[in-house]
């Protein structure tokens, strides 16, 4: 069985619509522990903020590594 555990979205133009549609995959896929999301601008800082709590549950408490561009 294959398991998504990385997903790179990186200027892929991903706006808020997306960014709540991640968020969905996140929350029902927990083995996905990696979203690169760099390089969209248009997702508001309140859901990236939530992306990456759902990241975190995802890594099982692990802390996580915040690249910025």
């Amino acid at each position: 069985m294959w398991l998504l555990v990385a997903l790179d979205l990186q200027n892929c133009g991903v706006g808020n619509t997306g960014g709540k549609a991640a968020l969905e995959m996140l929350r029902s896929n927990t083995s996905l522990e990696i979203v690169d999301l760099r390089g969209n601008q248009n997702i508001s800082c309140d859901l990236l903020t939530q992306i990456m709590r759902q990241l975190h549950v995802n890594n099982k408490g692990v802390p996580l590594k915040v690249m910025a561009e």
